[in-house]
């Protein structure tokens, strides 16, 4: 499962689209999406809540009211779902921040400003 960023044009600004999107036999699967007033030098705060075997994505704008982890929920997914025969042989979970441009050249960066593991 990954959360996808994207900056996309709209009517008089900018927004971006969040994207859960779920790996399943080599398919890219959409889980959910929402879109953010925010342009794409703006910071967001991406989140991960786990609780029990449900893992919720969730994402703002930061500094936003609720971005401390009570953004705009992307989509909760299922962690048995994320097993070694539902994906083709990963081995685990891993939580935390990849950047890639898909073997494209690019001009843009990403900055991750923290990442916390927080327990309960």
């Amino acid at each position: 499962m990954r959360l996808h960023v994207t900056a996309e044009a709209a009517a008089g600004g900018r927004t971006r689209d969040v994207v859960a999107v779920h790996r399943r036999g080599g398919v890219d699967h959409e889980r959910g999406r929402v879109t953010l007033a925010a342009g794409p030098d703006e910071p967001l705060v991406l989140t991960i809540s786990a609780r029990g075997q449900d893992y919720a994505l969730t994402a703002a704008r930061a500094g936003a009211a609720g971005s401390g982890g009570d953004g705009q929920v992307v989509a909760v997914v299922d962690g048995r779902e994320l097993d070694t025969v539902a994906t083709g042989g990963f081995v685990g979970l891993w939580l935390g921040v990849y950047g890639t441009s898909n073997g494209r050249p690019t001009s843009t960066s990403v900055t991750v400003h923290t990442v916390e593991y927080l327990l309960p």
